[in-house]
């Protein structure tokens, strides 16, 4: 018989399976598609395809954070087996969502003439453009609905097959869009793709709602004013925090070109591409522990909350500890591997690199602690407040440390929200800061200052090692030093990693 101990060992396990599922599925389809694209399509073309991701992207922040706050809100209800409770915040969530997808479609629809005019679109492309960007438009805004139901699994605990699903869809698209490329489609063969993924997507969203436990239905006793307000006073802060995100990601590249020079925007970017990566996978850690931490959370199990936050915290940090060694023993070689040497942003950036590969997941960490206690705080103003101070450090210690000053002010800025987290997720989950978030900050602390260090200590310009041709290039594998600093940290996270990996078995 399988114990209740060893279900919820193995939901953690399904949740991390799938997530890491979903991240390579997504990684393998974005390279794919590169090549995909420049053989059939021509550069103005390719442009255009990321002018119409780039537009929808930021169009879709008009959900308001509403999709990532359905769960939160539903949790207690899901908890205490509540159907009404449960339906009335289902009702009042879609029909929010409805509404902002609507929204969305007309606003979207009317910046359609201004975006071809903002961005020179050619008159050979017009036409595609506009089919382009208002068929991407009216996509995103019919599927809106849709977010929320991730929320929905997560209180459920069937979690993982959200990241099943957003493994699949890729291949999907990028099936469909090869096929259409290759039939002749052109650029058109975009927005076909996204069709046929987003019916795919919609109808397997529904079988995972129809199919679960305590289907959701309408209630239209949802629909108050104290609700809408209790909705968006959470997920405003929600929102503002993965918008400032956005734009604090793309300040670098802005930075660069303003006062840099074109030059340097594509080595700060493909220098801190694979970093950038690699944070992503270790936040997929956070996020396969997330359901259940937050099902202890609502049912009230202090003791065992405190611990599991702490154990899956340092798990946490332990495994980018693992990917920050990695960092710094191959970021060169897999610059030069993919873009040449010319193109490498030199070790001393690539060393605050390492240490955003464990500051960024601390800041994720505190982000979900205070959604677990339901309450963001003043989440929202210290979101602008990093964009702010960010902004304000970036132009003069690029002036004055280059690049490498651009990497410590995105490496370091996550410690802002931190530090607002610790205290107030802390509290909002009834424990005083030390108590639950303490050894977290102290590991965190120890594991940036010691990849600080380790990481300066290979020369600047320093050479690589074991030298291997392909094609017409030469690649150099790390050096002694890039292999013996990276090796040494990972092997620190390594047995980190598995004495908290322990910790959770045994819990």
């Amino acid at each position: 018989m399988i114990t209740l101990k060893r279900l919820k060992q193995s939901r953690a396990a399904r949740n991390a399976a799938a997530s890491y599922f979903a991240f390579f599925s997504f990684a393998a389809c974005a390279f794919i598609s590169i090549p995909l694209a420049v053989h059939y399509l021509d550069k103005s073309e390719i442009g255009l395809w990321a002018v119409v991701n780039a537009v929808v992207s930021y169009l879709l922040w008009m959900d308001l954070g509403v999709g990532n706050a359905t769960g939160r809100k539903m949790a207690d209800a899901v908890a205490r087996h509540d159907q009404s409770e449960i339906d009335q915040w289902w009702t009042l969530t879609r029909a929010a969502l409805m509404v902002q997808g609507f929204m969305m479609i007309l606003l979207g629809f009317g910046l359609v003439p201004l975006i071809l005019q903002f961005f020179r679109i050619p008159a050979d492309l017009a036409q595609n453009a506009q089919l382009l960007l208002g068929g991407a438009i009216l996509i995103a805004g019919l599927s809106l609905p849709l977010r929320g139901v991730d929320g929905l699994m997560t209180a459920q605990e069937r979690f993982h097959w959200i990241p099943l699903g957003q493994g699949l869809f890729p291949w999907i698209r990028l099936v469909v869009f090869a096929t259409l490329l290759h039939s002749g489609f052109g650029i058109k063969a975009y927005i076909f793709a996204m069709a046929i993924t987003q019916l795919v997507t919609w109808i397997y969203y529904s079988i995972l709602v129809r199919t679960g436990p305590m289907v959701p239905g309408w209630n239209r006793m949802g629909l108050s004013r104290s609700r809408f307000r209790s909705l968006f006073g959470f997920s405003i802060n929600l929102s503002a925090i993965g918008l400032m995100d956005a734009v604090i990601s793309s300040l670098p590249a802005m930075i660069l070109a303003r006062i840099g020079g074109l030059a340097e925007v594509p080595r700060y970017t493909f220098s801190s591409k694979g970093p950038s990566l690699i944070t992503s996978l270790v936040r997929r850690t956070l996020h396969s522990f997330y359901p259940s931490l937050q099902k202890l959370y609502v049912t009230g199990e202090r003791d065992r909350f405190r611990a599991k936050f702490q154990s899956v915290g340092i798990l946490t940090l332990a495994i980018g500890l693992i990917a920050a060694g990695g960092v710094i023993a191959c970021n060169r070689t897999l610059v030069e591997l993919l873009a040449g040497p010319d193109y490498f942003a030199g070790s001393q950036p690539t060393a605050w690199f390492a240490v955003g590969v464990i500051s960024v997941p601390l800041y994720a960490l505190f982000v979900c602690l205070r959604q677990i206690s339901g309450s963001m705080g003043k989440t929202a103003l210290v979101a602008f407040t990093k964009l702010g101070i960010a902004s304000a450090l970036a132009f003069p210690l690029y002036k004055q440390f280059g690049l490498t000053g651009l990497a410590a002010v995105f490496a370091l800025t996550p410690l802002i929200d931190v530090i607002y987290g610790y205290f107030k997720g802390s509290k909002g989950c009834g424990f005083s800061p030390k108590l639950l978030s303490g050894r977290i900050i102290i590991a965190a602390i120890a594991m940036m200052t010691g990849v600080l260090a380790l990481g300066l200590l290979v020369p600047p310009d320093s050479k690589g090692g074991i030298p291997f041709a392909i094609s017409t290039r030469t690649i150099y594998l790390p050096n002694s030093t890039e292999l013996g600093v990276g090796c040494f940290l990972s092997f620190i996270g390594i047995i980190l990693a598995l004495r908290h990996l322990r910790a959770l078995r045994d819990s």
